[in-house]
């Protein structure tokens, strides 16, 4: 098992490599550290006021899960920008699930603006 310094420059590239690799648990767990902003960033889009319930936080950190088994470091696309796909639709999922259930006001946002514009930050 490796160990990772947050302090170096990016290691996002370096991790990914390392459970795409070789699966190492390790480096998923650092991605997830490195990235947990993304999902609360995101779920504040979608909550009332800004303050994300338990349940978006949850989808949010689904998504991130997703984005990383399912990410390929020799694609095109930078795992911060499937990362924030992933987890915005994981929570958009969510509130679309809980809308029809009738949970939830048709007045959510399907596409906070705050949370794109964290998602892309060029």
């Amino acid at each position: 098992m490796s160990s990772y310094s947050i302090a170096s420059a990016d290691p996002t590239p370096a991790l990914c490599r390392e459970w795409h690799d070789r699966h190492d648990i390790a480096a998923a767990d650092a991605l997830a550290r490195l990235h947990r902003q993304l999902f609360f960033a995101i779920a504040a889009g979608y909550a009332p006021g800004g303050r994300p319930s338990s349940d978006l936080i949850a989808e949010g950190q689904v998504g991130l899960m997703r984005a990383i088994c399912r990410f390929d470091p020799d694609g095109s696309i930078d795992f911060g920008a499937c990362a924030a796909l992933h987890v915005q639709a994981a929570i958009f999922d969510h509130v679309r699930r809980k809308q029809d259930e009738g949970q939830l006001p048709q007045a959510v946002p399907t596409q906070p603006a705050r949370a794109l514009q964290l998602s892309n930050p060029h």
